[in-house]
């Protein structure tokens, strides 16, 4: 009796990337506007960039979002999140080497409130866009 096992079933799944990886380019952009904001600030103190904490916020989010249309809540919330945190700490080390010294728009209030101030909307509107969108693929 010649009995054959049979043939091993050849998988054609790719391995999904893990979600840091996925996040990576992102951060590098988020790093590389916040660089650029902080190069900035420091060699024009007196000057206030008043978007970039918002475009640091957010370039996370559009990277990911350039590079994989359909995300998930949990990748667009940690994406906002690198965002929100590097907007965060490089307001601190701008703090900390004294270049934000330029005007605020309101006048009441200092520049390092207005740039933690401007974070909270490149967070919302990274949500709205997301909800937006979700929407509209469900409509389909």
């Amino acid at each position: 009796m010649n009995v054959k096992a049979p043939a091993p079933v050849e998988t054609t799944m790719t391995p999904t990337r893990s979600i840091a990886a996925q996040l990576w380019p992102g951060t590098v952009v988020a790093l590389a506007v916040a660089a650029g904001w902080f190069l900035l600030a420091v060699a024009h103190p007196t000057t206030t960039y008043h978007f970039d904490p918002f475009l640091v916020a957010i370039a996370p989010f559009v990277i990911l979002r350039l590079r994989r249309p359909a995300s998930s809540w949990r990748m667009v919330l940690a994406s906002t999140g690198i965002g929100a945190g590097l907007a965060l700490a490089a307001t601190l080390l701008l703090d900390n080497a004294g270049a934000l010294r330029g005007p605020a728009v309101l006048g009441i209030i200092g520049p390092i409130p207005e740039s933690l101030i401007s974070i909270l909307p490149g967070i919302l509107a990274v949500v709205v866009v997301h909800t937006l969108i979700r929407q509209a693929r469900s409509a389909h």
